[in-house]
């Protein structure tokens, strides 16, 4: 891992749809949100997790009411659970729906959901994917995924390749440091076999000024705590992506994500410390317009 970077930032399937009042909770109600045609949020609830297991889930993007395809723009996972050993795996695109693979590596079962931020397919929309990006053993490894010229990034993510409960997700984020062009994943291998990974970013043209921006908000994560922070999204725009850098300057491999998913007004994420020692974490969110 790339220490200075990390230093300059320092089931069943349900669609749950958010009212326009909840997405734009605490922006100005004298200024209307407006939104990318067919945009829609949707959570596959409560996936079961079994103790000592890896387990899948998945949420597709609707078609409109009037038959037009969606395709998502971001998505993430939250694991209902304030274990310390349960995290993300992997969180991905794959067509028109989102993928995650959950570790949980307690000895309870937990649940998680699943989410997807979706809309009609914007000019330029893409997935742009990174294969095989090789994860040694004891190692964290990252991979930046950079969008075609002209567009920007919506969201994106990562696949491990491997099924072993100490391989997870430690960042996926719009990067470095809020870049809109690139799209950023660190994986940690914390297992005893080398392994590899897929990173996706997921990108379409938004205009260069107005209608799309980045926040940023920084946390603080003490040691054995499991910590929440979210970044806004002010009308009128809404949340179409995020996501979250750690600031573990040791590399520990323990330090992993819980979650990441929009919330009410923008963008927010967990981050798992079981480490001995502090750290802090920077939530982004995507926000945007028409």
């Amino acid at each position: 891992m790339n220490r200075m970077r990390k230093l300059a930032a320092f089931g069943f399937a349900a669609w749950l749809v958010f009212s326009s009042t909840a997405l734009d909770a605490g922006a100005s109600p004298a200024q209307p949100a407006s939104r990318p045609p067919g945009y829609l949020v949707v959570e596959s609830l409560n996936v079961t997790a079994p103790a000592g297991q890896q387990t899948f889930g998945s949420i597709a993007c609707p078609a409109t009411a009037g038959g037009a395809a969606r395709v998502p723009y971001s998505g993430g996972v939250t694991i209902n659970s304030g274990s310390l050993i349960t995290n993300i795996n992997s969180s991905y695109p794959s067509g028109t729906e989102w993928h995650a693979y959950v570790n949980n590596a307690s000895g309870a079962d937990v649940t998680f959901d699943v989410w997807a931020v979706c809309g009609r397919p914007k000019l330029g929309y893409t997935v742009i994917t990174v294969t095989g990006q090789r994860l040694p053993a004891g190692r964290e490894s990252n991979q930046p995924v950079d969008c075609p010229a002209g567009t920007k990034v919506l969201g994106g993510g990562a696949l491990s390749w491997s099924q072993d409960l100490a391989v997870n997700l430690n960042e996926s984020y719009p990067g470095p440091f809020g870049h809109p062009y690139t799209w950023w994943v660190d994986m940690n291998n914390a297992s005893a076999f080398d392994t590899k990974f897929d990173a996706m970013a997921i990108c379409s043209r938004y205009p260069s000024t107005g209608g799309y921006v980045i926040n940023g908000v920084d946390a603080t994560n003490p040691a054995g705590t499991q910590s929440f922070a979210s970044a806004p999204c002010f009308r009128p725009t809404v949340p179409i992506g995020g996501g979250l850098v750690d600031k573990n300057l040791t590399d520990d491999l323990s330090i992993n994500l819980s979650a990441t998913w929009p919330v009410s007004g923008g963008w927010g994420a967990r981050e798992n410390n079981p480490s001995s020692t502090d750290t802090g974490f920077t939530v982004y969110s995507i926000c945007a317009g028409t």
